[in-house]
């Protein structure tokens, strides 16, 4: 189940409903006022550019999925063009987005539904409802998602073409008449409707569940953005030639305004579902893709490893799913605000992301040019810089007109260095050579606190676990700064020996002069960097390995255990223990997180293994003890 790949099970038309869905965002059913407040009739120069725009954007993802058709899609690409922390940033970045536009996309929903409804709460939890059915279709797998994003795909497409068809026929020249483009004012204008074709990485991330993905998804990805910007660009002709812009700007749903005047009152209730399930619609592609992204984070070990864990049956990321709609449901309660303050926060952050894989399609020109390209980019070398500067221009521009575009600006940046902190954490976690050196560096720390890191009455509970201690060589993996140690040797007495193999060379120099003070002669200590990966070479022979905070760390606990297994004589006893539950909301690491899958590790390395957990103040210990024998149960001994 763990770190198993997604299936390839979905083709083109799955692709091209994604796209659909998650390009024609909330923009496409009320940008056209908000642009008309700007610029005028003439914000249909901006609706064009940005389907110009649009259009070249898709296929440079198109190149990039055609080289990376994987899981992590935008990750994927920024871990290849900039490396480990860059990538890091950029998928937390994308992640953010993605949230945000969920959030957006579902409050707005709601908000046509129910636009004059005078309790609050009951809006709060009709959106919490539609996330939660949306993340259980995420949750059941790919198949049922495919059908559901087909359909919310052909919602979505007939609502504009029953607008578009009969509405050109009511276009009115006049309308364009107040023609005064100004270019602040465009791209002023573009930063508010750009939204409208946001959403080419949800296709990225179902790259590696898409059969002959280098080739489909690209071409489904390319057909999908020219059919929405297509009808994207003729929808809000379509409203600015019926309402023009003195109705435009007084108009709170003008695609509603539109349907009225196209088809009377009686079809106002028909268009006002029609958009609502349009706008779940866009909601349901985030919602299925984006976990895709956390999994990819999680087998890079740079999000908690168990949202890589693959549902048995149902083939999905599920873990990450349950995780996504927590989140979801967080950005939800937090975008209840309006449109267009979200909308400022969502813009920025999603330019700053597309900026980032527009550069990788240069960056990977110059550094993977032997890299295979089923699908390339037109002008792949300068094409995507130019459009990275328009983005950049787009942001500037609305920073400096908006009274708070430097505010919301400095709030970005914020979330941004909220990432730092956790990458540092994430990378400690996984990363041996990190480890060192943060042993290294709150040695000291620990020996001030080892109390409260160690409790007494744990290793109490610990030494009570094995009895007949005497004259028996010890193997202690993970000494730290000797909190266990001092009371080993004293148990095995002086001519018993320890064995205390540490990574960390200020814990064991530590350890040294507890030693000298305590005039122990009988234990061995060996500074071995390489212990995440292994038991020492000079170890070859002892009667029991005991190690506190030491197995989660190690790289391949089967191999280790192995070897462990090979130094023990028959009925040679270990005693693992480990974190748990850190500070009560810290997540656990992978292999201690099932008690069941844990005894099955041990079990197929040669250990029978007994697993209890006791309480401290501020986290969990779990004891994992036992002796080197096939039998089922381990008494105590």
């Amino acid at each position: 189940m763990h770190m198993a790949e997604l299936k390839k099970s979905i083709g083109f038309f799955t692709i091209v409903a994604l796209t659909i869905v998650s390009l024609l965002g909330t923009s496409i059913f009320f940008g056209a006022s908000l642009a008309a407040r700007i610029s005028g009739s003439a914000s249909i120069i901006a609706w064009v550019f940005v389907a110009l725009i649009g259009v070249y954007v898709s296929a440079c993802f198109g190149e990039l999925i055609g080289m990376y058709p994987s899981a992590g899609g935008v990750y994927e690409f920024s871990k290849q063009a900039y490396g480990r922390f860059p990538s890091f940033m950029i998928g937390w970045v994308t992640w953010i987005v993605q949230n945000i536009t969920t959030a957006l996309i579902i409050v707005a929903a709601v908000e046509v539904a129910l636009p004059a409804f005078p309790y609050p709460l009951v809006k709060i939890l009709l959106t919490i409802s539609i996330i939660v059915i949306l993340n259980i279709v995420a949750y059941r797998g790919i198949g049922i998602s495919s059908k559901v994003l087909i359909f919310f795909a052909t919602i979505t497409l007939a609502i504009i073409l029953v607008i578009i068809v009969p509405g050109l026929f009511h276009v009115q020249a006049v309308k364009f008449s107040e023609f005064h483009p100004s270019l602040l004012l465009l791209f002023l204008t573009t930063f508010f409707i750009i939204e409208s074709f946001f959403g080419w990485e949800s296709a990225s991330f179902m790259a590696e569940e898409t059969v002959d993905a280098e080739k489909v998804v690209p071409k489904a990805l390319v057909i999908a953005t020219v059919l929405s910007v297509l009808l994207g660009v003729i929808i809000a002709g379509v409203q600015i030639g019926i309402l023009g812009t003195g109705g435009l700007v007084s108009s709170t749903s003008s695609v509603l305004d539109t349907s009225f005047i196209l088809f009377g009152s009686q079809a106002t209730l028909l268009f006002t579902i029609g958009i609502f399930l349009a706008l779940i619609g866009s909601a349901a592609g985030g919602i299925i893709s984006n976990p895709r992204l956390l999994l990819a984070l999680g087998r890079d070990k740079l999000f908690i490893e168990q949202a890589s864990h693959i549902h048995p049956r149902y083939n999905t990321p599920y873990k990450a799913v349950i995780f996504q709609m927590i989140a979801s449901i967080f950005f939800v309660l937090l975008s209840f605000a309006k449109y267009e303050k979200v909308l400022s926060y969502l813009v920025p952050l999603a330019l700053a992301m597309y900026i980032t894989v527009l550069i990788a399609v240069v960056v990977l020109r110059v550094k993977k040019k032997e890299h295979r390209r089923p699908f390339k980019v037109i002008f792949g070398k300068v094409g995507p810089v130019i459009v990275a500067l328009l983005y950049a221009t787009i942001i500037v521009v609305w920073a400096v007109k908006e009274p708070e575009g430097f505010h919301v600006l400095k709030i970005l940046g914020s979330l941004l260095f909220l990432a730092i902190p956790i990458y540092l954490l994430l990378t400690f976690y996984y990363n041996p050579t990190m480890l060192i050196r943060f042993s290294n560096l709150v040695a000291t720390v620990n020996l001030l606190l080892e109390d409260l890191f160690l409790p007494a009455e744990i290793r109490k509970k610990i030494l009570s676990i094995f009895r007949n201690m005497r004259d028996k060589t010890i193997l202690e993996l993970g000494a730290g700064v000797g909190t266990l140690t001092m009371q080993l040797a004293e148990e095995v007495g002086n001519e018993g020996r320890i064995i205390a193999i540490d990574l960390s060379e200020k814990n064991l120099k530590i350890v040294r002069k507890r030693l000298i003070e305590k005039k122990y002669s009988h234990v061995e200590l060996i500074h071995d960097e390489h212990m995440v990966n292994r038991i020492h070479p000079d170890i070859t022979k002892v009667d029991m390995v005991f190690s506190v905070g030491h197995l989660t760390y190690i790289q391949d606990v089967q191999k280790v255990l192995k070897e462990i297994y090979d130094v023990l004589p028959d009925n040679g006893k270990v005693c693992f223990v480990e974190y748990l539950d850190f500070f009560y909301f810290l997540p656990n690491k992978s292999l201690i997180s099932n008690q069941e899958e844990l005894r099955k590790v041990f079990r197929d390395a040669g250990f029978s293994v007994n697993i209890t957990v006791s309480k401290s103040l501020f986290w969990k210990f779990i004891f994992i003890y036992g002796i080197k024998t096939g039998e089922e149960d381990v008494i105590m001994v």
